[in-house]
């Protein structure tokens, strides 16, 4: 698993692994973490029945691994673009686990919008491209090579 302890003893696999390096990463985390804090604190209702709270934010069971882990998973997924079953694989949670902490911190960093955290869509929001045309349209950088 990537933890915050293992990449600290190799700080060079940071940005292959997370697409940044360590000292940006702890630059990010305090914004990131009393941002998140924040967040959760506004949130009068339940995630999942939508009831209003009958206990504070935090109250229930306790995360497997802590935020800043969490936001390496995050972050690791989003560099590598795979799926929650290979990133609970690394962290020996199940999929659904990785998919309710991924996108919690989701949640979070769109509300940052601290420059590559600034989500700016989602895949919907993509065009489809049918064509070579289309390709090379949305990819002016890209040559088709057939």
């Amino acid at each position: 698993m990537i933890t915050y302890q293992k990449l600290r003893q190799n700080e060079p696999l940071a940005p292959s692994l997370l697409g940044m390096t360590m000292p940006a990463f702890d630059e990010l985390y305090p914004v990131f973490e009393a941002a998140h804090q924040r967040r959760l604190k506004e949130h009068s209702m339940t995630k999942r029945t939508r009831m209003v709270r009958q206990r504070v934010t935090g109250a229930g069971a306790r995360h497997r691994y802590d935020l800043r882990d969490r936001l390496l998973m995050t972050l690791f997924w989003r560099h590598v673009h795979t799926t929650f079953a290979f990133i609970g694989f690394f962290y020996e949670l199940d999929a659904t686990n990785v998919e309710d902490n991924i996108k919690d911190v989701l949640v979070t960093l769109a509300h940052l919008a601290i420059g590559q955290f600034a989500l700016r869509c989602t895949p919907t929001e993509h065009p489809k491209l049918r064509s070579p045309q289309a390709v090379l349209a949305a990819f002016p950088d890209v040559r088709l090579v057939i």
